[in-house]
């Protein structure tokens, strides 16, 4: 009993400040081995992030593409029988199958975008429970990056937390985000018309109500209303706003506004914050716009290779990265392949730096390689990639601009209506008089692609006029939550 309360205090430490809700650290007391070895008996005590291969370019060592199985046991208290309990992960590659008590509690398909998988039901609380993370990087011709170009480390190579809430909560299951979208549907120097959209889970008999508050980059309230849950589970209820004056987000000035979302019912509650920052983008003849100023972009590309640790990248890891970006006279950062970690957004948000974030779909650089697989399991999982991407980063101001392809050539199977089936649903989240989303593809050279994407986008930016950014979101995918 001594060694479960230990546990609990040093949980505890990492608890995030909210209502109800309280987010544990999960990266200790992790065992691992391989499925190969047919048992745990071997198994190496190991703390996440956790790849099994440090680097695939060392010569050191086979860069392995196989299974591995990842252990924890984990003590949940007798009083938190009232509650409810996720398990999200920031990242696992490539497919992960997660199992609490020999119960299988989900599966996730991409090795670049969270996901959090309730597991309230198949927990014993006043006991040890069993976690066990079956992970593959092994080739799948349904799960990008199909491209050979791409070095699939395989692990847990970022976070994990347990999160607690009432049986009220703001969403943790809505593609792997925190359940609140900050829309800006207008922008001006006078003022921004937005919107959020909050996906709420709670029974039926105890929607509650949603109260919104804005805080501007100094903490005063500057927006605050509340209002009823009258919508269906799995949709979001979306709350209209003006921010009067607003102080927009720019290179020169990186204001970042913190909006927070509470639900309540009787004694119940939960609430999350994001921060997100105002602006316009356009790109034009003169280059790119950010609130109508003309912003020259000088850019590095971050890839998700570094020596001794592979992908599995740390807070310091990406701080000496972007050391490096700002010594160089950079103010933009392509995430090739795929999206990082979300604490390299957070601090893009605050330097006023500028991303670009690709989908993993790339061409493979030998003629014996396929990148494309004409079946529609491939395409469904590039479709649902690229919604938890955008999901994902939905509100950071640093995101300005969205890669569906990089150096795709067209060789066998013709991949242009996929790319435009892409394009198409990408353009979809980022709605009328919100602007801050452009479609593109890297690299495409001359007999390699051609991309006609209804005349919006050829192989660059594309502003987006399609109205309806979240309702958009929420449609491509409905009943999630």
């Amino acid at each position: 009993m001594k060694r479960y309360l230990l546990l609990i205090s040093m949980l505890a430490a990492f608890v995030a400040e909210s209502a109800a809700r309280e987010v544990y650290r999960l990266n200790d007391d992790w065992t691992f081995y391989f499925r190969s070895e047919n048992s745990a008996d071997d198994a190496r005590n190991i703390t996440l992030p956790h790849t099994w291969n440090l680097d695939a370019l060392a010569g050191n060592s086979e860069y392995q593409r196989t299974t591995g199985n990842y252990m924890r046991r984990l003590y949940i208290p007798a009083d938190w029988a009232s509650k409810r309990l996720f398990l999200r992960f920031d990242g696992v590659q490539t497919v992960a199958d997660v199992f609490v008590n020999g119960y299988h509690v989900g599966e996730h398909r991409g090795g670049f975008t969270a996901f959090t998988f309730e597991i309230t039901g198949r927990v014993k609380f006043g006991a040890e429970n069993r976690l066990l993370v079956v992970v593959s990087n092994t080739f799948q011709n349904d799960v990008l990056p199909t491209s050979t170009e791409q070095n699939v480390y395989g692990g847990i190579y970022r976070d994990v937390d347990l999160i607690l809430t009432d049986r009220v909560a703001v969403s943790p299951t809505v593609w792997g985000t925190d359940g609140l979208f900050v829309e800006q549907v207008s922008v001006d120097d006078d003022a921004v018309e937005g919107r959020a959209a909050v996906y709420v889970s709670a029974p039926k008999d105890c929607q509650g109500m949603i109260t919104l508050t804005v805080r501007d980059p100094d903490g005063y309230v500057v927006v605050e209303k509340t209002q009823k849950n009258n919508r269906p589970a799995g949709e979001p209820v979306t709350i209209p706003f003006t921010v009067d004056a607003p102080r927009l987000w720019s290179p020169a000035a990186p204001n970042l506004y913190t909006v927070t979302a509470r639900v309540a019912c009787d004694s119940l509650s939960d609430e999350v914050t994001v921060r997100t920052g105002f602006r316009r983008i356009a790109a034009s003849g003169r280059g790119l716009l950010v609130n109508g100023d003309t912003v020259r972009l000088h850019g590095v590309a971050l890839y998700h290779d570094r020596a001794s640790v592979a992908n599995a990248f740390t807070a310091a890891d990406y701080d000496e990265d972007l050391a490096f970006v700002h010594d160089v006279g950079a103010n933009a950062v392509h995430s090739v392949s795929g999206p990082h970690d979300q604490y390299l957004y957070d601090r893009l948000d605050e330097r006023g730096l500028m991303a670009w974030i690709d989908l993993p779909l790339m061409r493979s650089p030998y003629l014996g390689d396929v990148f494309y697989f004409p079946t529609e399991r491939f395409r469904a999982n590039g479709r649902e990639q690229l919604r938890e991407i955008v999901a994902q980063n939905f509100n950071h101001p640093s995101v300005v601009m969205w890669g569906i392809f990089s150096l795709v050539w067209q060789r066998g199977d013709d991949v242009t209506p996929y790319i435009r089936e892409l394009h198409r649903q990408g353009g979809a989240p980022a709605g009328n008089g919100d602007p801050d989303l452009r479609l593109s593809s890297a690299g495409v050279q001359a007999g390699q692609m051609l991309c006609e994407t209804g005349g919006a986008a050829k192989a660059a930016a594309a502003r987006q006029t399609d109205a309806g950014r979240l309702s958009a979101l929420h449609r491509v995918l409905p009943g999630r939550g």
